[in-house]
């Protein structure tokens, strides 16, 4: 297995900056307080006992923001063994180290961004203009499939709650639009075919019986083969 250490970011926001908050206004402070005088009741004990101790409360704070980096750094490691890649390698879901319920992205080179954090996450595809991620997600009392598209900076977006018996681990099977923009899936293990539209988050049965294959005649309508044959042809325009 082949690891990478990498700074995570949580929609453009490096985490490693969080552990530096509290030692950073902890250095402030104590810069502070040996600069700025201070008029107290007892006057020059309050201030001597200010320029010994603040120094070195914020030097402290600072030495414990300097392990919780390490620590972060250390935790946070990107496992490249667990991944999928897009068609052209531009983009890379994967995950970090110890976070095995998280959804992260890697773009390139770049830095990890996280996507969803959710349980039982299970990854369905990337579209083939690698620009959408699909991803099902396991909630409380429903089983949600959700997108992250590059176009909205890589945000969640809920689309649709699936039908019972179709969970995490029993991904459907299902077919790109030309455009991207929908997906025809086999929701039903082998027995019914939904149209959804990332756009619009619109879901629609187009069959239901037997399935020998469905494909995209183009982005307005899908075909669908029954066990005996039989072709039917759907309009699912938005």
């Amino acid at each position: 297995m082949v690891t990478v250490s990498c700074l995570p970011v949580v929609h453009g926001v490096p985490e490693l900056l969080i552990p530096l908050i509290l030692p950073g206004a902890a250095l402030v402070a104590g810069v502070l307080a040996v600069r700025t005088p201070v008029v107290l009741t007892h006057g020059r004990r309050i201030w001597l006992w200010l320029k010994v101790v603040g120094p070195g409360l914020a030097l402290c704070c600072l030495v414990i923001g300097v392990f919780a980096v390490v620590g972060v750094r250390s935790r946070e490691t990107w496992v490249a063994s667990d991944f999928r890649a897009t068609a052209s390698n531009s983009y890379v879901q994967g995950r970090l180290e110890g976070r095995p319920h998280e959804l992260w992205i890697r773009v390139g080179e770049g830095q990890p961004v996280l996507i969803d954090r959710q349980r039982m996450i299970e990854v369905v595809d990337w579209s083939p203009d690698s620009r959408t991620l699909v991803y099902i997600v396991d909630e409380v009392d429903a089983t949600i499939l959700k997108a992250a598209r590059a176009a909205d900076g890589w945000r969640a977006t809920e689309i649709c709650e699936l039908p019972p018996g179709v969970s995490p681990g029993r991904a459907p099977s299902y077919v790109w639009s030309p455009s991207a923009e929908k997906l025809a899936m086999d929701w039903g293990h082998h027995f019914r075919v939904r149209v959804v539209s990332l756009r619009s988050r619109r879901c629609e049965t187009v069959h239901e019986g037997s399935i020998r294959h469905f494909w995209w005649v183009d982005d307005q309508r899908v075909a669908v083969m029954d066990d005996n044959g039989k072709v039917t042809v759907a309009d699912v325009a938005d």
